[in-house]
C-alpha cells in the first residue's frame, strides 16, 4: 500500500511538471517554425532603411521642443541627407523622467518588440530624482558564474518563461494605461506621446514644471496625485512602461542616486548585444549642473568596458562650448539642449558612425 501510495504522489507531482515541459517544447517548436519561415512580428518600421533606436530620457525625447527638432530626427535627416544610398530610420524611445532601472527593466521587451540594427542610450540623470526600483537581472550583468546560474537560463532561453512575463507586462500596462485613448502610433512609425506640447520652456519654474505634471498624467493613468502615476507610451497596440509607480513614490526612505548606473548599463548592453544590435553608449550633452555625475559614472563604466562602443558627446561639444550654462544658443537654461545643440549632436553621432563604418543595410 505503501508503494502504492508513493507512486500516486509521484504522478501528482509530476503531471505538472510534464505539462509545462509539454508547453515549453510546443514554445520552442513553434519559434523554430517561425524563424524557418521568415515571419517575424511586424515592428512598424515605416522604410527597409537600417533601424536605429534611441533610448533614455528627456535629453532624448526632446524636451521643450517639437519632434523635428530632437537629436534622433535630426540625425536621421543629417545622414540620408550625406548618405541616400545608405540610408537609416530612427525611432525616438525618449521619455521624460525615465531612469537607468526602467530601461533596463523593459530593453528585453523593447529591442523584441522594434527589433533594431543599433540601439542608442543616454541615460542615467534621473536616477538620482526617482526612486530606485532594482531590477534582480541587473546584478547578474556581467558575472561570468550568473551566466549559467538556473534563474538566468531560464529568463534567457525558456520561451513559456517570457510568454508570462510579456503577457504580465502587457496586462499592467494595459490596466494603468486604460485612460490613455489617443497616444497611439504616428504614420512614420514613431510612438507618439500625448500632450507633447505641454512641455513648452517658460522662464517662469512653476509654469513649467507644471507642464510637465500634465504631461505625466496625459501619459498615465487618471489620477490627483501625479507622484502616484504609472507612465505609459503606446507603439501600435503595444503599451510600453516608461517610469513605473514604485519609481515616481515620493515616500521617505527611498532609495535615489548613482549606486547601481553601472549595473543597470552592463544589463541594457548584453540584452541589446544578445538581440544581434550594435550598441552605442552615449553621455549627456552638457557638462556641467546635475549632468556631471552621471556623465562621471559613464565614463567609469566604459573604462572598465574597453571593447563597448562610445560617444562622448558632452567632450565634443565642450571643445566649442567649454561651460554649458554660458551657451545659450545650444543650452537651454536647465541645460537641455536647444535645437542648435541637438544639431551638434547628431553631427557628432553621424561622424562616429562615418569613421566606425558601421554595417548598414
Amino acid at each position: 500500500m505503501a508503494v502504492l501510495h508513493i507512486k500516486r504522489v509521484l504522478k501528482v507531482l509530476l503531471l505538472p511538471i510534464a505539462l509545462i515541459l509539454g508547453i515549453e517544447l510546443l514554445l520552442q517548436l513553434g519559434a523554430l517554425i517561425v524563424a524557418a519561415t521568415g515571419r517575424d512580428i511586424p515592428t512598424g518600421w515605416s522604410t527597409k532603411n537600417t533601424h536605429v533606436l534611441a533610448l533614455g530620457d528627456s535629453n532624448t525625447f526632446g524636451i521643450y521642443l517639437e519632434e523635428e527638432d530632437s537629436y534622433p530626427a535630426q540625425l536621421e535627416k543629417l545622414w540620408n541627407g550625406r548618405h541616400p544610398d545608405n540610408m537609416i530610420e530612427v525611432v525616438n524611445l525618449g521619455y521624460p523622467g525615465t531612469n537607468s532601472f526602467r530601461v533596463a527593466d523593459t530593453i528585453e521587451e523593447v529591442v523584441t518588440t522594434f527589433k533594431p540594427d543599433i540601439v542608442l542610450l543616454t541615460v542615467g540623470v534621473n536616477d538620482m530624482f526617482t526612486a530606485s526600483e532594482f531590477v534582480e537581472a541587473n546584478s547578474e550583468a556581467g558575472s561570468d558564474a550568473a551566466v549559467w546560474a538556473p534563474l538566468t537560463l531560464l529568463r534567457r532561453y525558456s520561451r513559456l518563461y517570457k510568454l508570462v512575463y510579456m503577457t504580465k507586462q502587457g496586462v499592467n500596462g494595459t490596466e494603468l494605461s486604460a485612460t490613455t485613448t489617443d497616444n497611439q502610433s504616428s504614420a512614420s512609425g514613431n510612438p507618439a506621446v500625448n500632450k507633447r506640447d505641454l512641455l513648452k520652456w517658460s522662464n517662469d519654474k512653476e509654469e513649467r514644471m507644471q507642464g510637465i505634471i500634465e504631461f505625466k498624467k496625459a501619459n498615465s493613468q487618471s489620477t490627483e496625485n501625479s507622484t502616484d502615476l504609472t507612465e505609459t507610451i503606446s507603439y501600435g497596440d503595444k503599451k510600453i512602461v516608461m517610469i513605473s509607480a514604485k519609481e515616481n513614490s515620493d515616500e521617505p526612505g527611498k532609495e535615489r542616486g548613482y549606486h547601481h548606473i553601472q549595473h543597470n548599463l552592463s544589463s541594457i548592453r548584453q540584452k541589446v548585444e544578445q538581440s544581434g544590435a550594435t550598441f552605442y553608449l552615449l553621455t549627456y550633452a552638457a557638462s556641467g549642473g546635475f549632468y556631471a555625475p552621471p556623465n562621471s559614472e559613464i565614463r567609469k563604466y566604459v573604462k572598465n568596458n574597453q571593447q563597448l562602443r562610445f560617444i562622448d558627446v558632452a567632450t565634443e561639444i565642450k571643445k566649442d562650448c567649454p561651460v554649458s550654462a554660458n551657451c545659450q544658443n545650444l543650452f537651454f537654461r536647465d541645460l537641455h539642449p536647444k535645437q542648435k545643440g541637438y544639431e551638434k549632436v547628431a553631427e557628432i553621432i553621424a561622424a562616429t558612425f562615418e569613421q566606425d563604418a558601421i554595417k548598414l543595410k
